[in-house]
């Protein structure tokens, strides 16, 4: 052991095992660890990891003051994955949605705007999302791409900058 804590090897695979158990409040901690012991020798799965860890903590069910903070860092540790042909999840992008939509159903138009040029659109799912409710009635949810540009057109209107709601409404069609 160094002056740093646990040795490196030791630490990564204790916060690999957090995470496969879905222990992720364990994970987040072992991971910020990590990154504040060794900053240098952090991998992109490590970063990956820790992302998803934080996402499960604070993001999947928002309602945390810190999500924000949170959210910011998973944009530092991880990229955007093209999602537009392929059907596995990104925390970057989940993450990103989430709080767009956090944003917007809160009528935040500046933070949506904030969040919604974080990600690039081309990047997002065309797929929309069909289904069956408990009454029956067959529903269709929009593509994360659809919702991206509705969002990012009315956050645009709302806050007066009709110039970019425009160009985003015509490049969408």
């Amino acid at each position: 052991m160094d002056k740093k804590g646990k040795p490196l090897m030791n630490l990564k695979l204790e916060a690999k095992e957090e995470y496969k158990k879905k222990n992720y409040e364990k994970a987040v901690e072992l991971y910020e660890q990590l990154y504040n012991d060794y900053p240098e020798d952090s991998d992109n799965w490590d970063s990956i990891l820790y992302g998803w860890s934080l996402y499960y903590v604070y993001i999947k069910n928002i309602d945390n003051e810190k999500v924000e903070d949170v959210v910011e860092l998973i944009t530092n540790l991880t990229k955007q994955e093209n999602k537009s042909t392929k059907d596995r999840a990104c925390v970057f992008t989940l993450s990103v949605l989430k709080i767009i939509d956090y944003s917007f159903k809160s009528n935040n138009f500046e933070q949506t705007i904030y969040w919604t040029d974080k990600l690039n659109p081309n990047f997002l799912s065309n797929r929309n999302f069909k289904y069956t409710d408990n009454t029956g009635t067959k529903r269709k949810h929009p593509s994360d791409k659809e919702k991206w540009y509705v969002q990012r057109s009315k956050a645009l209107y709302e806050h007066g900058d009709f110039g970019h709601c425009k160009i985003s409404m015509d490049f969408h069609k």
